[in-house]
């Protein structure tokens, strides 16, 4: 069975599991980077300009899915206005975190 080749960049290319390796290695390094987080931190916003910090555990996710889906998986989305919401964040985020 042949494996999908994804396009990153002209230049760049993987295998479709190659990329989903790829990504879940560095969601583990994330993840482990906010686990140096204390939980009574995460819902401060140490830069007021900035969301808190609980917004960006899922957004790298959201974010990757975002990036990914169409333009190098060519997977359709579950949901798109979803995907908009997640990326652009929402009022309705920083009602239910102020």
């Amino acid at each position: 069975m042949e494996e999908k080749v994804a396009t990153l960049t002209p230049h760049c290319q993987t295998t479709e599991q190659g990329l989903l390796d790829r990504l879940r290695e560095a969601r583990i390094q994330t993840d482990n980077l906010f686990d140096q987080v204390k939980e009574q931190f995460l819902y401060e916003r140490p830069i007021p300009e900035r969301h808190r910090i609980i917004f960006y555990v899922g957004h790298l996710e959201a974010f990757d899915w975002n990036l990914l889906c169409e333009r190098v998986l060519a997977r359709t989305s579950f949901h798109s206005e979803f995907d908009k919401l997640f990326a652009f964040g929402s009022h309705l985020g920083r009602l239910l975190f102020e």
